[in-house]
């Protein structure tokens, strides 16, 4: 933007370079990574999913109870990172060990109903819990290297870790390992990605010898005072994202519970695509200008568009070609996930948008804000989906997060106006008459793409639905996609500004 000094414009020339590199080696990591889910899917079958699933959805709810957002906190104090540093680690291990032994009595307690089913389950869940810890203790190295604006490193380091785990999670299971392959190559929780990321960030940010004259009681204070609120938001925002798993775990049955897994993290891909790759960047960006509220805009309305322009059609040609990838890739014994997937549509489009304002409201320090919102959510979920689980079984509940979602998302940019200006119909409204558009071109093709063997016709469908939505957007938005082409181009050759 012009009047940015130097060392601003060189700044901006990191954090957009450093998102270029994000996308791409994270799209290279993730890509990997579902092809070793796809050789699991077929080797292993729901039962060992739905497991897992649980596992990791009781570890979610555990690390959102221990979670106070040190890591924000500390990012938030920009000129103290260092000097705050060593309160962190002690404060964050401290929590994160509370987590670890919360989950291995859970998981203890999960085994005595059920012997012989609770026992996958225990076992995923202390493995899992114990790789989470060691996860936690690099959080401190990585927030530094967040700092610095060394997100291409972080970048690579993300995608190594995930394509060096999903190659093992490929090897064991060839080598009949069952269920454990799929731990070994969790996205999230996985034993090879965590550990495999720890070393890597501990090669660049060593860990210090631990001194506890170092620790810093006001330091450690301000950082507990910040996470307060944040802590009651991220409890719920984890008990939200996992609260459906367990309902659906708990009320209907493992197997169901691996159909209904698969098909929300096919409908989670937009938001693992875009907006979870430049959560990092953008919460630096935002923490940078949350005292300057025209550079404040200017940065949360180019996040927002992009994640906008990407999540809406990744959501519908992923609901209009699940029926043909689901064939293509796995097999007819994963066939319930393609209508599970389609009610997931409405999610799948807000969750990504949501996750852009969650990130400029811990940016800004506004936890508390998130939690007004997330707290409605949370409430209506739990009231909600039961109901649909016994009423109308997986369906139900996918029906239930549409509407949680659409809850969310009104609530969600309400709070945020209050801190930017954005021009929420110029916004949203291209690239959602752009993707009627694609849906509406792909619809009308399907009675020539209908006869063709299933990778041609799908082949056919994304190139028929891209370009109604490319044309149309087009047409919106030239000026707009144009200049901020040109202004994008600029910035990755010569370091200028341009977020």
């Amino acid at each position: 933007m012009p009047g940015f000094d130097e060392k601003e414009n060189s700044a901006f020339g990191h954090i957009a370079r450093g998102a270029a590199h994000t996308l791409g080696s994270t799209f290279v990591g993730r890509l990997v990574n579902w092809v070793a889910v796809v050789v699991l899917m077929r080797e292993l079958n729901p039962e060992d999913f739905g497991h897992v699933a649980m596992a990791a959805a009781i570890l979610g709810v555990v690390v959102g109870a221990r979670n106070l957002g040190l890591h924000l906190a500390l990012i938030r104090h920009y000129g103290r990172v260092d000097q705050l540093a060593p309160t962190h680690f002690v404060l964050n291990m401290a929590l994160g060990t509370a987590g670890t032994i919360l989950a291995g009595l859970l998981a203890y307690f999960y085994v005595l109903p059920d012997p012989e089913m609770g026992q996958s389950v225990a076992a995923s869940l202390s493995v899992f819990a114990l790789f989470d810890l060691l996860r936690t203790a690099a959080q401190t190295a990585e927030t530094q290297l967040r700092r610095d604006l060394e997100f291409t490193s972080l970048a690579h380091i993300h995608a190594i870790s995930l394509v060096l785990a999903a190659a093992g999670g490929i090897i064991l299971a060839h080598h009949g390992a069952g269920y454990w392959a799929y731990v070994f190559s969790h996205t999230i929780f996985g034993v090879g990605y965590v550990a495999l990321y720890v070393v890597q960030i501990w090669r660049r940010r060593p860990p210090w010898p631990l001194r506890l004259q170092d620790f810093d009681p006001a330091g450690a204070r301000e950082l507990m005072a910040y996470g307060y609120w944040i802590w009651i938001g991220a409890a719920l925002q984890s008990l939200l994202l996992n609260a459906d798993r367990l309902i659906v775990g708990a009320l209907i049955s493992a197997r169901a519970l691996g159909f209904y897994e698969r098909a929300h993290t096919l409908a989670q891909l937009p938001t693992g695509a875009v907006t979870n790759v430049i959560t990092g960047i953008m919460n630096t960006v935002f923490a940078r200008y949350q005292s300057d509220r025209e550079r404040l805009s200017g940065a949360f309305h180019r996040a927002l568009r992009l994640v906008a322009r990407s999540a809406i059609p990744l959501s519908l040609v992923l609901a209009i070609e699940i029926p043909r990838l689901t064939l293509l890739l796995f097999d007819d014994s994963w066939s319930s996930i393609v209508g599970i997937l389609r009610l997931l549509v409405i999610y799948s489009i807000c969750r990504p948008l949501q996750e852009t304002v969650h990130a400029l409201l811990r940016g800004i320090g506004d936890a508390r804000g998130m939690v007004g919102f997330a707290l409605v959510q949370t409430l209506l979920l739990l009231v909600a989906a039961p109901l649909l689980a016994r009423s109308h079984g997986l369906e139900g509940v996918a029906i239930g997060m549409n509407g949680v979602a659409l809850v969310g998302i009104a609530l969600a940019f309400g709070r945020v106006a209050r801190f930017v200006d954005v021009p929420w119909a110029r916004t949203l409204a291209p690239p959602l008459l752009a993707g009627v558009a694609g849906f509406g071109l792909r619809l009308g093709a399907e009675e020539v793409i209908a006869p063709l063997p299933d990778l041609p016709a799908v082949v056919a469908g994304v190139a028929c639905f891209g370009l109604g939505y490319a044309l149309v957007l087009f047409a919106l938005e030239r000026d707009s996609l144009m200049a901020e082409f040109r202004t994008l181009v600029a910035v990755l050759r010569k370091g200028e500004d341009g977020f």
